[in-house]
């Protein structure tokens, strides 16, 4: 379950998924609001990166319980000859073994999901793996940047703050035509629309590009995080404990002087 089916699903997440252009595009504006940013948008990163770590809560989850159930089963079935001769016994020990099982499983299922709240909590961009992997590092190599770097290229755009060699052809010191007159910019239309245009449309496909390598790089860390510490978790927090604790659990429940001679009753007695 740990080794096979928990890791092949973790690995099969696409961190890809979800992260469309458009919407990232759009992200990025509503974030940005009125402002125009000159720099990479650091909430636009993080909020994706915490859509995509939530992704990892209900494959951990579900993890934690197909062992319950394997451990559960496996206690169902002990394969013991000597206690079909004691079937009230035997039905009272695997009874307080599941509940023993199923109690040991609540914590269990609410560190997996702190495990995911940590990695939400904060987004460690210092990591030294995440600083110093080729998605961070090789960033602006992306197909949409290097597409976007040559129609920049081709512009004449220079700088991130998109100033044009086009300037204003009034001369220096001269008044504007019609500058005495008063200025109006009329009505206020019931819906704003941004013209692509006036867009830096080339910078923001480079943030974008960015960002989705970012966001696949840091994934990559959190996934490789999560399943390692979620089948550790298991194995301490319920395999051993189940291993461990059994027996003595057992005898508490079991050997006591009220239940002792109802339990032991041989059967067809």
């Amino acid at each position: 379950v740990m080794h096979e089916i928990f890791q092949k699903t973790i690995e099969g997440v696409d961190p890809n998924e979800d992260l469309d252009i458009t919407e990232i595009r759009t992200m990025m504006r509503n974030l940005s609001g009125i402002k125009s940013g000159l720099f990479v948008p650091q909430d636009t990163f993080e909020l994706l990166i915490r859509r995509q770590i939530r992704r990892l809560e209900a494959p951990a989850l579900q993890c934690c319980e197909l062992v319950e159930a394997e451990l559960v089963s496996l206690s169902e079935d002990p394969d013991l000859k000597e206690l079909a001769r004691y079937p009230a016994l035997e039905s009272a020990m695997v009874d307080s073994t599941r509940k023993m099982i199923s109690s040991l499983t609540v914590p269990l299922l609410d560190y997996v999901r702190m495990l995911v709240k940590r990695e939400l909590a904060y987004i460690n961009v210092e990591n030294d793996e995440f600083a110093s992997s080729a998605l961070v590092l090789g960033a602006f190599d992306d197909e949409e940047a290097r597409r976007a770097s040559k129609a920049k290229q081709k512009k004449g755009i220079g700088g991130f703050f998109g100033g044009g060699s086009g300037g204003s052809s009034t001369p220096r010191g001269a008044a504007a035509p019609g500058a005495a007159e008063r200025i109006s910019i009329g009505h206020i239309p019931r819906r704003l629309k941004l013209d692509e245009q006036e867009v830096d449309e080339e910078r923001e496909l480079a943030q974008i590009a960015m960002i989705r390598n970012l966001t696949v790089g840091y994934f990559g860390i959190v996934k490789k995080t999560i399943a390692d510490a979620v089948p550790k978790a298991i194995v301490y927090m319920l395999v051993n404990r189940v291993t461990e604790d059994m027996q003595r659990e057992l005898m508490l429940q079991l050997y006591t002087d009220h239940t002792f001679q109802t339990l032991m009753q041989e059967s067809g007695a």
